[in-house]
């Protein structure tokens, strides 16, 4: 039993000494290897600086003491060297052969702890940085086209440059390095950046298109939208717009961009779905199933200063500290979740994130990579704020809701249909508009009568007329609100995100025993199982919610990011 007792006690003490161990060779190799290295060093420092003139004058080949030579004293009396001029007899001896021992000496020194790094961590450790960024044949494509952490064996430099990236052991000169080779090579034989496609989308944004008059098919309405942006759109596979009802406006004037993005649901509702657009440098392409591997671009994101932003905020709220690499760690793992938000088409054969130190290399359809740079752009704003919206106007949206909820409007008993709730919604002064898909049409839905001949807030009115279901199973319109009113719409509601600061929401947690990760995980699931308004579609629960740091960025409709304002605003009144 004593002899069991003392076996076992012996084990941690015997993994002890092997770990002590392990820790002393590398010690011992480090200190050994370093000594080696100072004394090439010092070597080469002697051959090469230490015998100085110090005022003499020497021969400069044969090193004979000139300092008695009667003037001009250009011409040695020992080898009879001539000298051009006097400044030749001050020169530092050089002794090039000790010089070359001692940087052979350094190099075996280094050599030495390259070596015993090879053997434990692998050969590609012993390549210095500065080799493998510039010299190393790594392949661009092969980088760009599978995760940086998993890379294909046989690529062995391929993985040690990718865990460099993620311990961040590369310098900042040494990373721009890397990230101009992939820029030389996508320039080069892929499509890279999305500077004009930010032009085209911006000039989509700003652009009005009046409309007046009834127009045979959607094609009639992009012809329209052709004509006022001056871009081209380039239709791809577009399907028969034969047996569609025409489209009827009176002088309604609706966004370009909001036009195009009506396109996919104005075919949809036609039973022609499968339509989608994106941008191509200065034009827009638009059609059935586009192929996203001929749209697949290159972007790349500096991500440095929102790194370090975000890891200050972090550790400001945490007693855990977060690295910049740890922070960029789980930017790459939220860019990823944002993808799946997106409807735009999808890239084969290809990852979304490459992670290059502080860098992002995304590549994916021009449209997803604009709505990855609004995000960041979003998140480098939100510390000025309690939280920014991307594609909205989010100031005139609340005073609408607030005008929604607090007026009170009376529903007829006269009224049959919800199509005269409109011009009811009108007298508080809130402007109502159809979405540009339904074509100026809003058909007479009578399945409502619960708030009829009753007072109610216009909101619940509103609710009432257009809750984005019918009962039956039959689609219904529903409503929702932008910086200029109320929208009706057809199908689901769009979702805009929003990017929410809730670090003072974390450090007041209920209970402060729980770890900062547990509080954010708890907030996230309060947010997910958020409870739905009366009324309000089921399709505007939200569908995920992502954080970095103590910033929350949530996809909802705009009656949902009003729920989550409302509860947010709970837990900070606690």
């Amino acid at each position: 039993m004593l002899a069991q007792r003392a076996r076992i006690s012996y084990v941690p003490l015997l993994r002890y000494a092997e770990a002590m161990s392990e820790a002393a060779v590398k010690w011992i190799v480090w200190i050994v290897g370093a000594l080696v290295i100072s004394s090439g060093g010092v070597a080469v420092l002697w051959a090469l600086f230490w015998d100085r003139a110090r005022g003499g004058l020497r021969c400069s080949k044969c090193w004979y003491d000139m300092g008695g030579v009667p003037a001009p004293g250009l011409q040695c009396p020992e080898c009879g060297t001539t000298h051009a001029r006097a400044g030749a007899l001050a020169r530092t001896r050089r002794r090039w052969k000790w010089a070359a021992a001692g940087l052979a000496i350094s190099l075996i020194g280094y050599a030495g702890i390259l070596t015993r790094k090879a053997v434990v961590d692998g050969w590609p450790s012993a390549i210095p940085s500065t080799i493998l960024v510039t010299l190393w044949p790594v392949s661009e494509a092969e980088w760009l086209d599978q995760n940086s952490i998993a890379i294909a064996p046989g690529h062995a430099a391929d993985l040690e440059l990718g865990k460099r990236f993620l311990e961040g052991k590369l310098a900042d000169w040494q990373l721009h390095w890397w990230v101009g080779r992939l820029e030389r090579y996508a320039k080069k034989h892929r499509r890279f950046g999305i500077e004009r496609e930010r032009v085209t989308h911006q000039k989509l944004a700003d652009t009005n298109v009046k409309l007046n008059g009834v127009y045979a098919n959607w094609n009639a309405i992009l012809d329209e939208v052709e004509h006022a942006t001056g871009i081209t759109i380039t239709r791809v596979n577009m399907p028969p717009d034969a047996n569609v009802s025409p489209l009827t406006f009176a002088n309604e004037t609706f966004s370009a961009l909001d036009l195009l993005d009506s396109t996919e649901k104005w075919y949809a509702q036609n039973r022609n779905g499968g339509i989608q657009w994106d941008l191509d440098g200065n034009t827009v392409v638009i059609g059935h199933l586009l192929n996203g591997d001929e749209l697949r671009t290159v972007a790349c994101f500096d991500c440095r200063a929102l790194v370090d932003l975000l890891s200050r905020k972090q550790n400001s709220l945490s007693q855990d500290s977060s690295s910049p690499e740890i922070m960029t760690g789980v930017l790459e793992i939220s860019s990823s979740s944002w993808w799946t938000w997106s409807t735009l088409p999808a890239v084969p054969n290809s990852q979304e994130f490459a992670r290059a130190g502080e860098f992002l290399i995304a590549q994916d359809s021009p449209r997803s990579l604009l709505m990855l740079d609004q995000i960041l752009m979003a998140l480098r704003s939100c510390p000025s704020d309690d939280a920014v919206s991307i594609g909205i106007d989010w100031n005139p949206v609340r005073a609408h809701m607030r005008t929604l909820t607090s007026s009170r409007v009376t529903i007829p008993e006269s009224t049959v249909a919800a199509g005269d709730v409109p011009s009811l919604v009108r007298t508080t002064g809130v402007a109502v508009r159809l979405e540009p898909s339904m074509g100026g049409m809003l058909l007479p839905y009578p399945w409502f009568s619960r708030l009829r001949g009753k007072e109610n807030t216009t909101a619940d009115a509103l609710s009432a007329a257009f809750p984005g279901h019918a009962g039956s199973g039959l689609p219904a319109p529903s409503w929702t609100l932008d910086a200029e009113g109320v929208r009706i719409v057809a199908g689901d509601l769009d979702r805009i995100i929003r990017v929410y600061d809730v670090g003072d929401i974390l450090t007041r947690w209920s209970s402060p025993d729980l770890s900062m990760a547990d509080r954010i995980s708890n907030l996230k699931r309060t947010l997910r199982h958020l409870p739905l308004a009366e009324g309000l579609p089921d399709y505007s629960v939200l569908p995920s919610v992502e954080n970095v740091g103590c910033y929350f960025v949530v996809p909802a409709s705009v009656r949902g990011h009003f729920k989550v304002e409302e509860l947010l605003q709970q837990l900070r009144n606690r």
